[in-house]
């Protein structure tokens, strides 16, 4: 295995590490050096750049570190108490979820999961799962075609099983794709009496939406609901008297939250990141143990694999969806990694403390979705 000049070490598939070029902000006072792709000195931080070489050979191994945390009968019983006030559901956002959970329902993909995490005997998932979410944040392309959402929506009333369908940003070449889609599930409403729940991810769709008098309640996607989420602040000097302003986003701003309201949007969806989120009031959602760091229109992996280097990025018109066998590594401390068209951090403080579950559910968050 070697590292080049341009400071990127790859390993044999179906697995891609990279060094990243790593930017600090220490909010609006930013220095970075660059030598030969990978040595980098910045001001203000204690930052540890030798830890950069350091990678695990695959993805399951970041997930072993990343699952190794403390399942004590204490916390077991703290969690038991709490699990029944919250609503748990589960976040089907790939194209083999979606298969998936079509042949073998919902229930064979949490064991699955549980089972290669070491997660079968914790108490939060001993509660029953009642809502799916279908769909996909952060990338239209894995977003299903209207015959498999029909199918999941169909397989999810015969069980019982509450759906939130997930819309991604939305550009001009799939405009009247989901137009069509978001138009099929009104109907789907209609001839049922219904009230379909839609995640929304791009202003224009719930402009649409609002306009065409539309019967859906709206949720503010993960998208739209942005914050300082970098876990590599925790290295800047001085950041722990930031730590108040990071827990709050324009969600906490009296006009933005009721720009939201009337537009219909009284559901927020939030992530588990490095910092506490200041939750507004009403009663929202909370994704976990993975949070949003980035996001290109242009997918980087679809990039590197075709074209040979992230740089030559081209709009993608028929995706191959590289993301279900690749995947990009970051260096291990940074508890990282790049799927398809985004970079994601990993967060198991949801898993491993009642006392932030509590808190979270004092605050307003009645809903907590696993994503894989």
């Amino acid at each position: 295995r070697d590292i080049g000049v341009t400071g990127v070490q790859t390993c044999a598939l179906p697995i891609l590490q990279t060094i990243p070029n790593i930017l600090y902000e220490n909010f609006k006072k930013l220095e970075k050096v660059i030598k030969g792709g990978h040595e980098l000195l910045v001001q203000n931080t204690n930052y540890p750049k030798n830890e950069d070489f350091n990678f695990f050979e695959n993805f399951y191994e970041y997930e072993n570190k990343w699952y190794s945390f403390e399942q004590s009968l204490q916390i077991n019983n703290d969690f038991n108490d709490l699990k029944n006030k919250v609503e748990f559901a589960l976040s089907l956002n790939s194209s083999p979820l979606y298969d998936e959970f079509l042949k073998f329902g919902h229930e064979s993909i949490l064991k699955k999961y549980l089972k290669r995490l070491n997660l079968e005997n914790h108490a939060l998932f001993s509660n029953e799962i009642s809502r799916i979410y279908v769909g996909n944040d952060f990338c239209p392309h894995i977003f299903p075609n209207e015959s498999i959402l029909i199918n999941i929506l169909n397989k999810s009333y015969s069980e019982n099983i509450k759906v939130t369908v997930v819309l991604p940003y939305i550009n001009e070449s799939n405009l009247v794709k989901f137009q069509n889609i978001i138009k099929v599930l009104n109907g789907i409403n209609e001839q049922n009496k219904t009230k379909i729940e839609l995640v929304v991810n791009d202003f224009g769709i719930i402009n649409y939406i609002n306009q065409n008098c539309f019967n859906f309640d709206l949720n503010l996607g993960r998208l739209l609901n942005k914050r300082k989420n970098d876990p590599r602040y925790k290295w800047v000097i001085g950041i722990e008297d930031f730590y108040s302003e990071l827990e709050e986003n324009n969600l906490n701003c009296t006009h933005y939250y009721e720009f939201l309201n009337r537009n219909k949007l009284n559901r927020f969806e939030f992530e588990i990141g490095p910092f506490y989120n200041k939750i507004p009031k009403g009663k929202h959602s909370l994704h976990f143990p993975y949070y949003h760091l980035s996001t290109s229109s242009d997918c980087l992996l679809y990039s590197e694999l075709t074209q040979g280097k992230e740089a030559s990025q081209v709009i993608i018109k028929t995706c191959p969806e590289y993301c279900i066998d690749f995947c990009k590594l970051m260096p291990i401390h940074l508890n990282m990694v790049q799927k398809g068209n985004s970079i994601f951090g990993f967060n198991s403080d949801l898993l491993s403390s009642p006392q932030l579950l509590r808190r979270y559910l004092k605050d307003g968050i009645d809903r907590i979705v696993l994503t894989m």
